[in-house]
Parts: structure tokens; C-alpha cells; sequence
């Protein structure tokens, strides 16, 4: 038996239903070949490189499909996810979002995501281009956008912010940024190298040609061009202006020149407000004495002088005593009446507010009599008033001065008299 045991080889085992094999020694399958069941289920010993038809395994997919792992021992021939002569496709055909994602970090700082292009070999050879494209789109329609997504730091927590919209390049190249852009270098050039910005480690920034922009801060060195609006600035020194083409308000300031062209007058009038001083001979060809208003008590136009002591009162008639005093007329005396005498433009001390000596003026005292517009107006024996009715009592000072401009306004023509009657 020993004999026949040893020597027994070339044998068919069949077995009508299931094998099991135990106790298998552990080992490696010898090269160039794989066991399995033919057509006949013998098992053999497949010389081929490997499984090359996945039908069997339940994967039925399409041309150039990636298989995934469904976590079961399943796989599956992702119909979104395709790779074809070194490109990659993703997502469905609808207009859905398709995602890139590194893995959430379970208990920490995200990781990162780098996309390296080619890496170049041999001497001064040029490293490969990242290209990112937006999609194209077709007729009228424009292409996509780059966008770029990030979340600012909120308050403290664990919870995960939401991502906003930080910056975005449309079709036509224009870059629209929510912040600020920080500039390593010192220029900003154009697409065919000119420079158009530079900026100094100061701050300062200098631009090239034209600004079409709106600038908050000091603008030095030379501008040219046409600025539409200047607001809120303050220019130290314009030391040349070739051409001033057209200006607007000039709100303050100084004029320091030695004249200023008759030409670029106003046709009509030189306008002068508040108080003035001319020195020199002047000729005025025409004055005009407007009618004074109505309602304001020592309105006045003409002669005005502001010397003399005296709280007055506007509207009032006063005279110059010999102390520079001004004090209230009465014309039932000559050394209240005969002398220097004004009209108190308005209240306050005399030298300040001004006493008028001859034009129109708002009397504040109610005129004597039935007031006419062209009537004699005489001094009155009423204190700083005038009167139609010339005084007739013995004592009494007769003297014009001057015609009542309005019916029963008090708006007079101020011009006294230099002579008197004193009636007897």
C-alpha cells in the first residue's frame, strides 16, 4: 500500500456538487498566471495578465468610465465621472453644480488642495501653465465667470461659517474684489508692460496719463486732464495755471494778484458786499438811492458816517452837540436843531451802527401831520421826529429836512437844509 500510495498520479477527481479545500497553505501564485474555473468549471491555471471583463462582477458602465468602490465590495461604473485622453469629466448634463472637495478635517485647521502643473526637465526649460477655464458660451451669450469663495472669521465656536462670493473675473476680464488689494511690487502695468501705477514703501501712489477715478487725500506733483468735480480738498499752491478754462464758486480765499483784467468783469457791475475801502481818486458816474424797506426801522442808503458817541436808536433824528455827543433833535430850540444833524441807521452805539447824513432812510417815529409822497418834511418840536407842518411858536427853529417818499411808511429823502428860521 506504501508502494501504491507513493505511486499514484495522473488521476481525475470529479464531484458532483461543491468542493471545499481545508486547511490551504498560504503561498504565491506563480507568475504569468491566475487559478480559476474554465467552461468545463476545471480548475486551471489562466496564463493572462489579469481580469479584463468586469461583466461578470455586476459592472455594465460606458466607455471611459471610473469605477468606485461602494463601500460593500460593490462596484460601480460612475457615469459622471469619466476619464478620456488626460481629461477628466465630472457631473451630470444638467446645470447643477459639480464638486471638487478635500476631506473635512475631523477635529482641526482644513487641509489644502494644490493643482501643479508639469514640472520642467533638462536646462532652462519652462514649467508648465495652471489654465483655469470658465465655460464658453454660445452666440450672445457670454462666457462664465471665475469666482472665488471664502468665509471671514466670525465669532468663536465650532459651528461652520458660510462661504460668500469674495471676488469674481467675468468674460470680459473685469476684476471685481470685496476687500482690499495688496500690491507686493511697486508698479501696475499695462498688457503691453507700460507702467500706469507705481506706489513708494510710503504710501504715495503716482499715475501715468489719465485718472478716470475719484481721489480722497493729497494730490501732489503735476495733474493734467479735466477734473469733473473737486470737493472736500485743499490745493496749497497753484503756482502756474496756463489756461483756467472755466470756473464755478470760488468760496474763499485771498486774491493776491496785482489785477484782474476788465474783460473778465461782469458786464454790468463790480460786486462789493460788507465794508470796503477804496484809496485814490474815483469817479461814479451814477448813484442810486433805492427806496429804503418799509418795515426795517433806519434802513438806509447814501452817506454814512460812524463817528460820534451815543447810544442810539434806529430811525431816530439826532444832531452832533459840541462834546461829540449825539442827542435827540427838538426844534424848540436852535442848539437843539441849527447843528450837524443824521438819522441813527440802526441801534447801537453811533461809531459801530452809523448815523446817515444824506439818502434814504426809514424813519421809526410816526411823522407829524398827513404824510404825501413828495411833502416838505420840517424838524419837529416832538423829540427826533419829523413833521409836515413847519413849527410856528415864538422860540420855534423853521428848517427843511428833507421829502417824504411814501403816504404812511415813514420813508423819507434825508437831506437837511443848511439854513434856518427862528421864529420870532
Amino acid at each position: 500500500m506504501k508502494w501504491i500510495g507513493s505511486h499514484i498520479w495522473d488521476f481525475i477527481s470529479r464531484f458532483r456538487n461543491d468542493v471545499y479545500l481545508e486547511d490551504i497553505s498560504t503561498g504565491t501564485i506563480a507568475s504569468g498566471g491566475n487559478l480559476g474555473l474554465d467552461s468545463h468549471n476545471k480548475i486551471v491555471k489562466d496564463s493572462g495578465v489579469g481580469a479584463t471583463d468586469l461583466h461578470g462582477a455586476g459592472v455594465d458602465g460606458s466607455a471611459n468610465q471610473l469605477l468606485t468602490d461602494d463601500g460593500d465590495g460593490t462596484v460601480t461604473s460612475e457615469s459622471t465621472l469619466t476619464y478620456d485622453s488626460e481629461v477628466l469629466t465630472i457631473g451630470a448634463d444638467d446645470s447643477g453644480i459639480a464638486t471638487i472637495a478635500r476631506k473635512t478635517h475631523g477635529d482641526n485647521d482644513g487641509g489644502h488642495i494644490t493643482i501643479q502643473s508639469g514640472n520642467a526637465t533638462g536646462a532652462n526649460k519652462t514649467g508648465g501653465d495652471v489654465i483655469i477655464d470658465a465655460g464658453e458660451g454660445t452666440g450672445s451669450g457670454a462666457g462664465g465667470r471665475l469666482i472665488f469663495k471664502s468665509h471671514a472669521a466670525g465669532s468663536s465656536g465650532s459651528s461652520a461659517g458660510s462661504t460668500t462670493e469674495r471676488a469674481t473675473i467675468d468674460s470680459s476680464g473685469n476684476l471685481s474684489i470685496d476687500g482690499d488689494i495688496t500690491v507686493k511690487g511697486n508698479d501696475i502695468k499695462d498688457d503691453d508692460g507700460t507702467t500706469c501705477i507705481t506706489f513708494d514703501s510710503s504710501g504715495n501712489t503716482t499715475v501715468a496719463n489719465t485718472l478716470n477715478a475719484n481721489v480722497t487725500g493729497n494730490l501732489t506733483g503735476n495733474a493734467s486732464g479735466t477734473a469733473a468735480t473737486v470737493t472736500a480738498g485743499t490745493q496749497a499752491a497753484i503756482t502756474t495755471c496756463a489756461n483756467l478754462v472755466t470756473t464755478g464758486t470760488i468760496g474763499t480765499g485771498v486774491w493776491q494778484g496785482t489785477a484782474i483784467a476788465s474783460a473778465y468783469l461782469d458786464a454790468d457791475t463790480a460786486h462789493l458786499s460788507g465794508a470796503q475801502t477804496f484809496t485814490g481818486k474815483k469817479t461814479i458816474n451814477i448813484r442810486a438811492f433805492e427806496i429804503t424797506d418799509a418795515s426795517t426801522h433806519g434802513d438806509a442808503i447814501g452817506d454814512i458816517v460812524y463817528t460820534g458817541t451815543g447810544t442810539l436808536t434806529a430811525g431816530k433824528i439826532y444832531y452832533l452837540r459840541t462834546n461829540n455827543a449825539w442827542t435827540e433833535t427838538d426844534a424848540d430850540a436852535a442848539a437843539s436843531s441849527t447843528g450837524l444833524l443824521g438819522v441813527a441807521c440802526a441801534d447801537g452805539a453811533a461809531s459801530t451802527v452809523g448815523v446817515l447824513l444824506r439818502g434814504t432812510i426809514t424813519l421809526s417815529e410816526e411823522i407829524g401831520g398827513t404824510e404825501a409822497i413828495g411833502n416838505i418834511l420840517y424838524l419837529d418840536t416832538t423829540a427826533a421826529t419829523a413833521t409836515v407842518t413847519a413849527p410856528s411858536a415864538s422860540g420855534d427853529i423853521v428848517r427843511v429836512i428833507g421829502y417824504s417818499l411814501s403816504t404812511d411808511n415813514d420813508m423819507i429823502w434825508f437831506n437837511p437844509d443848511n439854513s434856518w428860521v427862528e421864529i420870532a
